[in-house]
């Protein structure tokens, strides 16, 4: 284990500021690093646990490469032009961090990263919040994208992946699906300058449901349908085909 104590280490730009090389099943935690190249770089590992770590501005905040069923969670990244780069890196799961931009960079950059969970992150003033290509098995759940200059959530050549419960909000674009199939994408409120981009065939919708015990939507209603569309033009008047011809469940009929 790796505890900073709450201590920082800092640079001038250049460098890396934390590497592990060839260790596995080590805990880092409880440190800050600020202003180099690469915060923390880390190659090639399994089990790694970083948790409770800040890193601000660097020009990559955390890169990790064939790094595989590791976790990173509760860390702040601020003002890296790259918050977290993950490459060839398999079985990860990413909960509970919070990213800020400047306008520009990445918050998350997965490349050939296979079974990725992101949940509960922030992540926010960006260029592109989110960049994933290509993947199967990515679970990208309870996020909030915000202040996107171009894109909030771009899949590129993903396959066989969840997007459900998040909120994408005032980015430039939502969401672009490009070559991308067999995903699922529900229970999302979407408010963006333009909502979404999808060629593809992905499902957009979950099964009707209005009997989910302990349950309630992106928006707090009862029932389970599609998604929230802030640009929606139709009306909830129970006109839609049964079992949809409820005017006071909160799903779209026209």
């Amino acid at each position: 284990t790796i505890d900073g104590k709450g201590n920082s280490i800092t640079g001038d730009g250049t460098g890396n500021g934390l590497a592990l090389v060839n260790a596995s099943n080590v805990t880092v935690t409880n440190l800050t690093i600020s202003n180099f190249s690469t915060g923390f770089f880390a190659d090639p590992a399994i089990g790694l646990i970083i948790d409770s770590i800040n890193i601000t501005d660097s020009t990559v905040g955390l890169d990790l490469y064939q790094i595989n069923q590791s976790t990173v969670s509760n860390s702040n990244f601020e003002r890296n032009n790259l918050a977290l780069n993950i490459n060839d890196s398999h079985f990860n799961i990413f909960q509970k961090n919070t990213l800020t931009g400047n306008g520009s960079g990445k918050g998350i950059y997965l490349q050939n990263a296979n079974n990725a969970t992101i949940t509960n992150h922030t992540i926010n003033n960006f260029s592109v919040g989110v960049y994933a290509d290509p993947a199967v098995g990515i679970i990208f759940e309870n996020n909030t994208v915000a202040n996107s200059t171009n894109t909030g959530l771009v899949f590129d050549q993903i396959n066989l992946s969840s997007v459900k419960n998040n909120l994408f909000q005032q980015n430039a674009l939502g969401i672009n699906l490009t070559n991308s199939y067999f995903n699922t994408l529900t229970n999302n409120l979407f408010n963006d300058t333009l909502n979404v981009i999808d060629t593809k065939n992905n499902t957009w919708n979950a099964t009707y449901n209005c009997s989910i015990s302990n349950w309630t939507n992106i928006i707090g209603g009862s029932c389970q349908g599609g998604n929230f569309w802030s640009n929606y033009s139709g009306v909830d008047d129970g006109s839609g085909a049964i079992p949809h011809n409820n005017g006071t469940d909160g799903i779209g009929d026209t």
